[in-house]
């Protein structure tokens, strides 16, 4: 891909990602607690047709609100939501395979600073289990995770 498309890229990126970061401040200050990138535009892994990864963590209900799909340029976006004790807190205790989410994430936006504090307690208990050695508990860990 070349310099100029890499960059349209980037700045539709960074136009939505702008749009969803005012309407959480504007619509949901209490409702969304962080939002965060991941996936192939965090890694640089991206192609023409990649989507936008982005983790909306809510605290209440009315949060989920502000999810949303489109498609633009070709290009389909899921505008998500998750609470703290579902996926959050499986990543953090490594009961999901996708706890590079958690450990990798990019913060983007942050309601209130005790929000970031929360997620570094559940990044870095994810950290604290991945530094320990492969033992029991990680085997059948993976064990479900291959039966599901």
């Amino acid at each position: 891909m070349d310099a100029k498309k890499k960059q349209q890229l980037f700045e539709k990126n960074r136009r939505i990602i702008e749009m969803v970061i005012e309407r959480a401040k504007r619509d949901f200050p209490d409702d969304i607690a962080l939002i965060g990138l991941t996936g192939s535009f965090r890694t640089g892994d991206f192609h023409e047709k990649s989507d936008l990864d982005l983790i909306i963590v809510n605290n209440t209900q009315k949060g989920w609100e502000i999810s949303a799909c489109f498609i633009l340029d070709d290009v389909g976006y899921d505008i998500y939501c998750t609470p703290w004790e579902t996926r959050i807190n499986d990543q953090a205790n490594l009961d999901s395979p996708m706890v590079s989410g958690l450990v990798d994430l990019k913060i983007l936006y942050v309601a209130k600073p005790e929000y970031i504090d929360k997620f570094n307690s559940y990044r870095n208990r994810a950290l604290e289990k991945l530094a320990k050695p492969i033992g029991k508990d990680c085997i059948e860990r993976a064990r479900k995770l291959i039966a599901t």
